[in-house]
């Protein structure tokens, strides 16, 4: 017999977002589902530099989307679900 654990998250369960910087440990979380005024480029605590200047673009989308999304599915039958793999989860514990 095989067993299979999944785990789906709707939008709406969305809390936030958290950079994690790779040099000192850091941690920022930006909440949802307000989009962020000011994205960080560089870590607040040792000013290491998360990602390049040219990847500001990606990371507004990426949060534009993110904010979005609950409203997708307003007024329709439709429910939206993001699948998370539950084994990188166990990985990391």
């Amino acid at each position: 017999m095989t067993s299979e654990t999944r785990l789906f998250v709707e939008p709406e369960d969305l809390l936030g977002v958290e950079f994690t910087c790779g040099h000192c440990g850091a941690r920022l979380l930006y909440s949802l589902p307000k989009q962020p005024m000011r994205i960080v480029q560089t870590c607040p605590n040792c000013n290491e530099a998360f990602y390049g200047p040219d990847r500001m673009q990606d990371f507004q989308q990426f949060f534009a989307l993110l904010t979005a999304m609950p409203k997708l599915t307003q007024g329709s039958k439709l429910k939206l679900r993001l699948q998370v793999n539950v084994s990188a989860l166990d990985d990391k514990r």
